[in-house]
């Protein structure tokens, strides 16, 4: 059964970072249409009402989900009043104002606001850079400063693990910790399995976990993404909206040989589709292993 889906609402961004997939890969499409939301919205609400089931909304982006902050708004507040429905956003931090923030505010209680952070400023800026090239950390730490004023904590930060931030993790563990961070996600960057060794990742939480606390090292089994920590969910529990079209996750976006449906169509019409996948092993990632095979299995 779906019991979670992220929803693409933009591919633009205001960024440029230098590890990003979406810009690498050339994935890039157009935007999710008005009419579309609207169906997606309609098709949660129906799906979670017949199953009677815990939902969670990711509502992310190829890019930046505030640049469409209007349609961000109308998600939150027509999904938040479904029972099980609970929701979140990532944004880069950047260019978020004294109206968006209040709006975070006003919904905490069915929508969880994470700011992406890469630890401190040498290695956030060696890689978080926008259109001009210039390092965002400052913005980003404006950014947590309001948002701390306003909701009485720091926000949770998702904090992109390069082998650099590996390699000076003494330095960022110390930077959370000593500025107050208490909830990080430390993700694995994509494509990253020849580089980051997952016994080194492993220690990265280990040590974290003595000031704060990691989602990775949460006791429930999970299935979302490895990226994150959980299990993949490809084939079992996660679907992704995109440019219209939905995809096991977002690693295939754009990748027409793994749609399994369009934005328009129903989540049931959309589960059956995703039983046509043979989920892998816990443990693994679905497209780093099926991926060269060519197709959904």
């Amino acid at each position: 059964m779906i019991d979670r889906c992220c929803i693409s609402i933009t591919e633009k961004c205001n960024l440029r970072c230098k590890y990003c997939h979406f810009t690498s890969e050339g994935r890039r499409s157009r935007d999710v249409t008005d009419d579309e939301i609207r169906a997606i919205v309609s098709s949660i609400r129906q799906y979670v009402t017949c199953h009677n089931t815990e939902f969670k909304v990711g509502i992310v982006g190829g890019g930046e989900p505030l640049i469409r902050f209007q349609m961000l708004k109308y998600l939150v507040e027509q999904l938040e009043v479904v029972p099980n429905v609970r929701l979140y956003t990532i944004s880069n931090g950047v260019d978020v104002d004294d109206t968006k923030l209040r709006f975070m505010w006003e919904h905490k209680e069915s929508l969880e606001y994470c700011i992406s952070l890469d630890g401190g400023e040498k290695i956030h800026d060696s890689n978080r850079i926008d259109m001009a090239g210039r390092g965002t950390f400052a913005k980003v730490m404006e950014t947590v400063r309001k948002y701390e004023d306003l909701f009485g904590h720091k926000p949770s930060v998702n904090c992109t693990v390069t082998p650099q931030l590996l390699s000076e993790k003494e330095e960022t563990i110390s930077f959370f910790a000593d500025n107050g961070f208490k909830k990080v996600t430390f993700s694995k960057l994509f494509d990253s399995e020849d580089k980051i060794l997952s016994k080194d990742f492993d220690t990265l939480l280990d040590e974290a976990s003595r000031t704060m606390e990691i989602r990775q090292l949460r006791k429930k089994k999970s299935y979302d993404c490895t990226q994150y920590g959980a299990l993949c969910g490809v084939g079992r529990t996660n679907v992704y909206y995109a440019s219209g079209f939905v995809y096991p996750c977002a690693r295939f976006a754009g990748m027409k040989d793994y749609c399994i449906g369009s934005a328009t169509d129903s989540l049931e019409s959309i589960e059956a589709n995703l039983r046509r996948i043979t989920p892998c092993e816990d443990g693994l990632c679905y497209y780093d292993q099926h991926f060269v095979k060519g197709g959904i299995q």
